[in-house]
């Protein structure tokens, strides 16, 4: 089988290959073309919450955190974004930053633990947490978690 590969510039330069195996027990990964569409996945765990509710909800005292794993072992991560209640988180909780890019490696799995902002926090005490990942083929997955902090005093009806 013999696939071919056209790339072609802003300028109008064109280049054709062909791009296949060297023998009948190579591969497609060994000239690192890879016919992919499994998507990557992303998962989000809330750390340190002070109780899960009846109904599932996790409750903070203080502001959250949660650890977030990525995987794709197939065409590697390319890109992540994280968002809570909508702005982009672009830093990890020790400030690293959270798309590191190897010009020498593929990254297949990534680890991030991040500290949500109280500055983020919704009125009612909730924080959306929306990881978004795409890998190297382009196949994209989300994942979501919603925590809830605990920001009312406490109240029993009839005592002052």
């Amino acid at each position: 089988m013999t696939i071919t590969a056209i790339a072609k510039d802003n300028a109008g330069n064109e280049i054709e290959m062909p791009i296949f195996p060297e023998n009948a027990s190579d591969s497609f990964m060994v000239n690192k073309l890879i016919l992919e569409n499994i998507a990557p996945s992303a998962n989000i765990s809330p750390t340190n919450s002070l109780y899960t509710d009846a109904s599932g909800k996790i409750w903070y005292s203080e502001r959250p955190t949660f650890n977030i794993d990525l995987r794709d072992a197939d065409s590697g991560i390319n890109n992540v974004t994280i968002t809570v209640n909508g702005t982009v988180v672009n830093t990890d909780a020790e400030g690293n930053d959270i798309n590191l890019r190897s010009d020498t490696m593929e990254t297949t799995e990534q680890s991030i633990q991040v500290v949500a902002d109280a500055a983020l926090r919704r009125p009612d005490g909730t924080y959306e947490i929306v990881v978004r990942i795409e890998d190297n083929a382009g196949n994209i997955s989300e994942a979501t978690k919603v925590v809830y902090q605990d920001i009312a005093d406490p109240y029993i009806p009839g005592f002052r």
